[in-house]
């Protein structure tokens, strides 16, 4: 702790206060601690650097408080500690609180703790809140809201599946909440009963509830209630702690030094795991990935950057779980998907929610679905069918699923999930509390609306995210919580769980990697600076790796360096820690040497060594009188002689040189020679002897205190047994209770009732005072080793459990006695019990199909696979019962019947798969055929196109090729939509798309039909057109017998494009006049037809025109569009368009 600095506002008293505020609010007992953090917090604590580093702020965030805990709690846990804080001490009477914790409903049926006195917390609480700067209004006001949900928590509904009221014996609690939230009775009591549904474009239309489902609201009112009062008081604390005055930074350029503490409750595995703990282990998860990151990642990175080979294996990476939580899509992640569940109109929740999870999630490496064998055995290892009917499974499969984390595998049961993940109160439920009169109210359920928008679980994932991003940017340290037994009893250790805790947790793993790895390294130049008192002088000047590779060759040797001792990096050298640990031993002994040599030269030359040692020898004896008192051992009658000689010589001479000293003042010299020789040189032999003397009893007597913490750990182990034997007796003489006689049975009871009590007493009270005591009866004075049995260490420990263990043995000779109907029914029931044990065989073999089944939906074929375990577990349980022979006959014959229905079923079953299997494949080939008919029809529509670029003007196929290239399109387009129809029939889809391949192939070859005559067309018409040029003009006609170029155009139906002919016209009048022969005129004529329709076209165009010019190659029929090359523009300058 460090006092607060007068420049800032923080103190450290108030920021511990404040831990002990939040403990109150947000803690619980559960079955496995007194008192459980149910929500995770992060402080973070701001320092001063230029205020000495004084705190100077804090600042709190919380994440995931546990809501259902105010409502419900098992009976061996208890709600939170304020609840009880408050009724236990009387404080809750200003607030209307009568009576005790079984007056409420949501403190009922809670677990005690005996370390706990509620009284005299509340008393502390209080204190707490007055350090924390809590005022009296404030405090008043959060009481209020504490005592209003123990009010609200015991009004009781009356009604119908459609409608429902408030009881009106309950009527005066529901007034006694309103009062103390400021709201009107009847206002809540219509809010509680009702709900409001609008239709689309209509106004809210009020409905009645249930029953069921007004005690939900309720259930809703009173966690929100209290969230939001938590929420209040950590922003309270993070508010009035925040940094400020002087020490405060007032922009990023501002030096500050913070340390984060992250105090995250623990993985869960309860007897029902919930929406709750699924977001704890989340959690934990997402910070082990973290842990992994740190310790082993980061490891391998400064290996790869120094260029050392690893020398560990990188540890089992566990963010594919993680991403199967909060992966945002690709496919969305549990989180995301519950969130859209809570969107839904209707709320898609248990068994519909997890056939989503199985459907999505069945393939994944971290996710299992859960079928009616995984059930069973949940139920039967967490004791849960006791709670339920005879035989019947607590946990359904249907609403179960189970995810692999890296603690183990655990079950989860989705059961109003979707509720829970919505973080605001229903519109007109927090209606009534915004109009509150009280204003504390008001401002808790002002943000409402905003608080809607987004599900519990999104907020959740992003704070996470949020925090692990904090945690990545600093240097984090990872403390593990070991709890080493389950029954929670001081001094024993179960090395099983422990062994789990730590392989679970990474540690073990952590440890191996250093094992196995260098995790000593240090920079040449430290390493030079360290240790460069042990090398070669002649070397001290050279290159720095140079001195560290000959030093640690010269010392431990080459064979050291292959057998991976040590190893060079690029700017480091890595070590084994037993490396390093020599180097600095020998360092520490040189260093030693060389001071003590150094000391006694001074001494000499200055003359204080005579002064010196007697000095040393009086500060000897006072050390080891310490160590002595301290340890408890100075009134041994060998320890206080030693001590007592000891004084008796060193003393007088202490005293003489005081004197001296006074006398002489500073003149050591004086000193010196006036100091008797003889009497100084035996002081350090005398030291010597009483040190002996000391360190001989205080380790002998470690070593009894050592043999005796064994002996009371065996013990307490032993009697941690006797009660689990005890618990065996009083539970089977419990399931007897009907069948056996009435007087055997109490007198088995009581006895199992004395024995308890009497393990408790050694438990809690006995073996702790021989521990506190230590070793008695022990001769720590005496020569050689202890040598000691469990007998001479601790007597009185074996009397104790030998006393324990009568009690014990006389209850089970009484439970012998009473359990002759569990004996007359094994010998019964031997007839049957091979052939429950060949039906749960062969129910085990349907395991894997049924677990198919589940994931395809096939929920009939799985029904029967339910009732046969089900069936089992109360064959189980009769036969465990044993008192019931014709019962559990009957049984075994239901069961074994119930499981060839079963085996019926699910080969079915198997033929469904295999049908759904082989339709599935079915529909992959049809996908594929369509595949197959986009990517031809997509073909021929470029080819068409392509085709149609290079057929210019009209011909008697051009309306022909467009209606085919219509069809081309259309048939794309019954393509696109077909697909969409593919969870259609199977046999329609296959008819469909059969349909579509046939129209297809028809419609393909008659548009090949319409290419090929338009290119013959074209062919035909382009080589009578050529005869224009290649012909040798007739002799016998006179030019007057040729038609005029505008009349030719016309004549060859071409008028529409008149004025290009013409232009053409015009341009070889022109060349005719500047004298250009008619024969080259008419090559680039046939040059220029060439490149505008390609040379193929052109050729086959030709085919059968006689002119040398136009000579076609042998590929002459081939289809013009498919060698038809991109033509580059023409010339600008051409005057050709």
């Amino acid at each position: 702790r460090t006092a607060p600095s007068p420049a800032v506002g923080a103190d450290p008293e108030q920021i511990t206060e404040a831990n002990i505020l939040l403990e109150a609010f947000g803690n619980a007992k559960t079955t496995r601690n007194d008192n459980s953090s149910r929500f995770g917090k992060y402080t973070r604590l701001t320092f001063d650097p230029d205020g000495n580093y004084s705190i100077c702020g804090c600042h709190v965030d919380h994440y995931l408080l546990e809501r259902s805990r105010v409502v419900h709690h098992m009976a061996t846990e208890r709600s939170y500690h304020v609840f009880y804080h408050l009724l236990e001490s009387g404080a809750g009477r200003p607030f209307g609180l009568r009576g005790g914790i079984e007056d409420y409903r949501y403190t009922r049926n809670s677990a005690a703790i005996s370390s706990l006195n509620d009284k005299e917390e509340f008393a502390r609480l209080k204190d707490a809140m007055v350090k924390a700067t809590f005022d009296e209004e404030t405090s008043s006001n959060i009481f209020k809201g504490i005592a209003a949900v123990l009010h609200l928590g015991n009004v009781e509904f009356e009604g119908d599946a459609d409608n429902s009221e408030v009881d009106s014996s309950t009527r005066a609690s529901l007034e006694a909440a309103c009062k103390l939230l400021g709201v009107n009775a009847s206002a809540m009591a219509s809010a509680l009963t009702s709900n409001f549904m609008t239709p689309p474009g209509g106004q809210p239309i009020k409905l009645g509830v249930s029953v069921e489902a007004a005690r939900g609201q309720q259930d809703t009112v009173a966690k929100t209630l209290y969230s939001r009062l938590f929420d209040y008081i950590v922003n309270f604390i993070s508010y009035r702690l925040k940094r400020t005055g002087q020490g405060a930074a007032s922009g990023p350029g501002e030096r500050e030094a913070v340390i984060g503490l992250l105090d995250i409750f623990g993985f869960e595995d309860l007897a029902v795991n919930g929406f709750e703990q699924m977001f704890i282990n989340l959690t934990n998860e997402r910070i082990q990935h973290l842990f992994n990151s740190i310790m082993f990642e980061r490891e391998l990175e400064v290996y790869r950057k120094e260029g050392v080979s690893a020398m560990f294996d990188p540890c089992v990476q566990n963010l594919a779980c993680v991403r199967l939580f909060t992966s945002p899509s690709n496919p969305p992640g549990i989180v995301k998907l519950l969130s859209e569940s809570a969107y839904m109109k209707t709320g898609r929740d248990g068994a519909a929610f997890v056939q989503v999870l199985n459907s999505t999630f069945a393939a994944h490496e971290n996710f299992r679905v859960c079928d009616p064998q995984q059930a069973s055995r949940v139920s039967k290892a967490k004791g849960l069918s006791k709670f339920g009917m005879r035989g019947g499974l607590a946990l359904d499969y249907r609403e179960c699923f189970q995810v692999k984390h890296y603690a183990g595998t655990i079950t989860y049961t989705v059961s109003g999930w979707t509720p829970k993940s919505i973080d605001a109160l229903l519109p007109h439920l927090s209606e009534v509390l915004r109009s509150s009169s009280e204003s504390y109210v008001r401002e808790l359920f002002d943000q409402e609306e905003a608080l809607s928008k987004s599900t519990v679980g999104e907020k959740f994932c992003a704070q996470l995210e949020a925090l692990a991003g904090t945690l990545e940017t600093g240097e984090t340290l990872f403390v593990r919580c070991i709890k080493s037994n389950p029954q929670m009893v001081p001094g024993v250790v179960n090395r099983k769980e422990v062994l789990e805790q730590l392989v679970h947790g990474g540690v073990i793993a952590a440890l191996e990697m250093r094992h196995k790895g260098l995790p000593d390294r240090m920079d040449y130049e430290t390493f030079c600076f360290d240790y460069g008192m042990l090398e070669d002088p002649r070397f001290c000047k050279k290159d720095l790796r140079f001195r560290c590779e000959r030093l640690l060759r010269e010392v431990f040797g080459e064979a050291a360096e292959r057998n991976k001792l040590y190893a060079f990096g690029r700017s480091k050298v890595f070590m084994k820690s037993q490396i390093n640990a020599f180097l600095r031993a020998v360092i520490a002994l040189r260093r030693r040497n060389v001071v003590k040599k150094v000391q006694r030269q001074w001494r000499i030359h200055t003359g204080t060594e005579r002064i010196r040692k007697v000095e040393e020898a009086w500060e000897a004896f006072l050390d080891t009188e310490r160590l002595a008192k301290t340890k408890a051992v100075d009134g041994f009658r060998t320890v206080a002689q030693a001590l007592d000689t000891a004084r008796r010589k060193i003393e007088p001479m202490k005293q003489l040189l005081e004197d001296m000293q006074r006398q002489f003042g500073t003149n050591v010299h004086k000193i010196a020679a006036a100091s008797p020789a003889d009497r100084i040189t035996p002081l350090f032999g005398a030291v010597e002897e009483m040190r002996l003397a000391v360190e001989r009893v205080v380790q002998r007597k470690a070593e009894a205190e050592q043999l005796l913490s064994q002996r009371l750990a065996r013990a307490a182990n032993a009697s941690l047994k006797l009660s689990e034997r005890v618990a065996e007796v009083f539970a089977e003489c419990e399931e007897l209770e009907e069948v056996v006689d009435k007087q055997e049975l109490e007198a088995c009871l009581a006895a199992c009732a004395a024995a308890r009590a009497r393990l408790e007493t050694l438990q809690n009270e006995e073996l702790p005072e021989l521990r506190r005591v230590g070793p008695v009866g022990v001769d720590l004075e005496a020569e050689g080793e202890l040598c000691l049995s469990e007998s001479e260490i601790s007597p009185q420990a074996a009397e104790y459990l030998e006393a324990a263990a009568k009690l014990v043995t006389h209850a089970e000779e009484l439970g012998h006695g009473v359990l002759r109907v569990r004996r007359a029914f094994q010998q019964a029931v031997q007839e049957v019990h091979g052939q429950q044990e060949d039906a749960s065989r062969a129910l085990e073999i349907l395991h894997e199909p049924a677990k198919r089944c589940i994931a395809e939906g096939f929920s009939g074929i799985v029904e029967p696979v339910r009732l046969a375990w089900i069936l089992q577990a109360e064959a189980q349980e009769l036969l465990q019962a044993a008192k019931d022979a014709d019962g559990y006959r009957a049984a075994v014959e239901a069961f074994v019947a119930s499981v060839r229905e079963a085996q019926a079923t699910v080969e079915r079953g198997r033929e469904l798969l295999a049908k759904r299997d082989a339709e599935r494949e079915a529909r992959r080939e049809l996908k594929k055929r369509l595949d197959a008919l986009q990517k031809t029809l997509e073909d021929e529509r470029a080819s068409m196109h392509r085709a149609m670029e290079v057929q210019m003007g009209p011909t008697a196929e051009q309306g022909g090729t467009i209606r085919a290239a219509a069809a081309v399109e259309g048939l794309l387009e019954e393509l696109a939509v077909l697909r969409g129809q593919s969870n259609d029939e199977l046999d329609e889809w296959r008819a469909k798309v059969e349909d579509l391949a046939r129209r297809t192939q028809s419609a393909l070859a008659t548009l090949h039909q319409r290419l090929s005559a338009a290119t013959k067309e074209r062919q035909e018409e382009f080589n009578r057109r050529m005869q224009l040029f290649n012909s040798t003009p007739d002799k016998k006609k006179g030019d007057d017998d040729i038609l005029d170029p505008a009349a030719f155009v016309h004549q060859e139906g071409l008028g529409a494009h008149e004025d290009t002919f013409m232009e053409v016209c015009r341009l070889l009048e022109t060349l005719k006049q500047v004298g250009v022969p008619r024969s080259g005129v008419q090559r680039c004529l046939n040059h220029f037809v060439k490149y505008s329709w390609g040379v193929a076209g052109a050729a086959s165009l030709s085919s059968c025109s006689p002119a040398k010019t136009f000579s076609s190659p042998s590929k002459s029929n081939a289809p013009s569009v498919a060698t038809t090359p991109a033509k580059p523009p023409l010339p600008s300058g051409s005057g050709l368009r």
